[in-house]
């Protein structure tokens, strides 16, 4: 998903209208809801009564790169849900199906979904039940994703095979005759320094 194109922000003017029209205070608490993932997360992590050490230690075991991706993937998100009008606390499966066709549709390849659907698995409840990445027809909607564009497999080694036989014969390699220790004969080659 590109921020410009799929997910830009909604104007105030049709959050009001929304909020007005629902009669409810969707937009007002969309606008709450923080483009940090890892303090949802830690929101989440309060309700369980958790000391400040313990959530702390639990928000450290993720590596910093892929802390990175599930906030971009979190923000999108948020994004996402404004422009539509969804809550992105409480989505229903059927929005972040709607998620991730967008970005299968603006060209992301089925590795970057999966990525993008264990980093909102992260954030978001369970629904009926389940986890995000469980819930079978995000399963299936992300096997689908890459039978539609699998991934490119190269049968055939893109480098040439007589031309590294034919380094390997020159300096600074040189074949083995015999080993230092022993009496050995090698057909190996050997780096000499």
């Amino acid at each position: 998903h590109t921020q410009r194109d799929v997910c830009p922000s909604t104007s105030s003017s049709s959050r009001r209208a929304r909020s007005t029209a629902a009669g409810s205070s969707l937009a007002s608490e969309t606008q709450l809801v923080s483009f940090d993932c890892m303090e949802v997360e830690r929101r989440r992590l309060q309700q369980f009564k958790y000391s400040e050490k313990v959530m702390n230690t639990i928000l450290a075991s993720r590596r910093p790169s892929t802390v990175r991706i599930y906030s971009c993937t979190w923000k999108a998100f948020v994004r996402w849900s404004r422009r539509k009008g969804i809550f992105p606390l409480k989505p229903g499966i059927g929005a972040v199906l709607e998620f991730l066709q967008e970005g299968l549709t603006s060209g992301l390849k089925a590795s970057t979904l999966r990525r993008q659907c264990a980093a909102l698995s992260s954030v978001l409840p369970k629904i009926r039940g389940l986890d995000l990445s469980k819930h079978p027809h995000v399963r299936r909607f992300l096997r689908g994703a890459a039978q539609l564009a699998p991934p490119i497999v190269h049968r055939f080694p893109t480098w040439r095979l007589n031309t590294v036989l034919s380094s390997l014969t020159k300096h600074p390699f040189e074949l083995l005759e015999k080993s230092q220790n022993e009496d050995t004969v090698f057909s190996g080659c050997n780096f000499s320094s």
